[in-house]
């Protein structure tokens, strides 16, 4: 039988800052406990427990912790000296235990600050924990998930970060384009608010540019935030965590290193919100933005003019008349001058750039999505209705028609509310609205008939 094959009990083991480990496997005697494990620290002072099957529980000090190395075949383990509590014993030194696991005050228990990051922030993350370290002298320690052995290689990870989580003073997010979408990022602000809410930890939101301090979701912007550019600021906040915890020098802190460890993060949305292009331009970028493979294409006449705009099967110019042609080609352009879009190698072939993607998310999220595509707003389209007295329905073909200059418009498009007048692209044998997807067979349509050539039998 092996030294492992001993070891029948199972304990916690809670250690006098407050962090528990369970489900240790041990060999408990009356002043004896036996682990065989060197993976994790057992100091005197720490207490184990044992739970037992018929409900009791029992609760040992460490004496001497009694680590030995591996030797003649045997692996590293723990031969701990131990005392048993008592009942009142033992609930003392539980509840102390806890108390410096959850009480947010610096008075007991170690002085820990979590950094919530996203993975792509961890430079930045970094940077901030060197300035607090010079700040409060490793008096405090910083919990960085992303720095390389603050977790170890094969650890319980998540484990490790709600340990943290439960156990910190001050919880920091920083607040980038990387992060403010991250689910994990919001599980873990979400963590830490319940446990502001109970005073047990402070709660800052700092800001890297462009993100807005003033701007931030609840319920972080019910709190002062701050922004990591503006040194003022940055000050201030540094000097809220010295005063909590009560120890500190504000003259350590190196705020020019702060400022040049921000980065420059890819323009979003704030590049785009003042950005204006047509309905045709928008009506472009959101269909190609839904097309598998992404392509804008740009078919000639042989003479060179434009002959269609294409994407996937749909043909997106309506009709061949000069006017209809020359405002789709003003879109394209649009759309490669606002860098939408891109040319790729094949002539007349345009790829959506990421900045198009993320424009194009911008336009689905409008309320009204056909205004959207029209580039009107519903005031706009109610006047023009209004004043298209030239349109006539057709009742042989369910489509509108205009008398100036005989266009076609999509019957359903035209009665939907709000209404929109959309364009119909004539087919050979109907025409078809690009926005709904409709068609409309034409009635006058002469379909090609073919003869039957009757030669007779072959002559043999």
């Amino acid at each position: 039988m092996s030294f492992s094959d001993l070891m029948e009990d199972t304990v916690s083991l809670l250690k006098k800052n407050g962090e528990k480990t369970d489900g240790i496997k041990a060999s408990v005697q009356k002043r004896k406990i036996f682990i065989d494990r060197s993976d994790i620290l057992i100091e005197t002072g720490d207490l184990i427990q044992r739970k037992m099957s018929n409900g009791g529980e029992e609760t040992y000090e460490v004496i001497d912790p009694g680590f030995y190395e591996s030797h003649g075949g045997m692996s590293a383990h723990y031969q701990m000296d131990v005392k048993k509590l008592g009942p009142s014993e033992a609930k003392k030194a539980t509840s102390s235990g806890m108390e410096s696991k959850d009480l947010g005050s610096v008075s007991t228990g170690a002085k820990t600050i979590f950094i919530s990051h996203a993975a792509e922030d961890a430079a930045l993350a970094k940077a901030l924990k060197i300035q607090l370290n010079n700040v409060f002298k490793k008096k405090v320690n910083v919990f960085v998930s992303s720095i390389p052995g603050t977790i170890r290689p094969g650890s319980d990870w998540l484990g490790k970060i709600i340990d943290n989580l439960t156990g910190n003073n001050a919880f920091i997010v920083l607040i980038t384009p990387n992060s403010k979408e991250r689910p994990f990022v919001w599980f873990e602000i979400g963590f830490s608010w319940f446990r502001k809410l109970k005073n047990m930890c402070e709660t800052y939101a700092i800001c890297a540019p462009p993100i807005n301090p003033g701007k931030l979701p609840e319920p972080l912007r019910r709190l002062q935030n701050i922004s990591l550019d503006n040194e003022e600021q940055t000050e201030a906040f540094f000097e809220s965590l010295i005063k909590q915890f009560k120890l500190g020098n504000l003259d350590a802190l190196e705020f020019a290193k702060i400022r040049d460890s921000l980065p420059t993060y890819p323009s979003q949305i704030e590049q785009t919100e003042n950005i204006d292009i047509s309905g045709e331009a928008k009506t472009l970028l959101i269909e190609v933005s839904k097309d598998t493979k992404g392509d804008i294409i740009k078919s000639l006449f042989g003479n060179g003019t434009t002959k269609n705009i294409q994407i996937g099967s749909k043909n997106m110019v309506p009709s061949q008349e000069p006017r209809i042609i020359a405002k789709w080609e003003h879109a394209l352009n649009e759309l490669d001058e606002n860098d939408f879009i891109e040319a790729k190698a094949a002539r007349g072939v345009f790829a959506v750039t990421h900045k198009g993607y993320k424009y194009s998310d911008t336009l689905k999220k409008e309320e009204n999505i056909l205004n959207v595509l029209q580039g009107k707003s519903s005031v706009e389209t109610s006047v023009s209705v209004q004043q298209d007295d030239d349109l006539k329905f057709d009742s042989k073909t369910g489509t509108y028609i205009s008398e100036n200059n005989n266009l076609r418009y999509c019957g359903k498009c035209y009665k939907s509310t709000p209404s929109n007048k959309v364009p119909l692209t004539e087919q050979q044998n109907g025409w078809r609205c690009n926005v709904c997807d409709k068609f409309y067979p034409n009635p006058n349509y002469d379909r090609p008939t073919h003869t039957r050539n009757n030669l007779g039998p072959m002559a043999m």
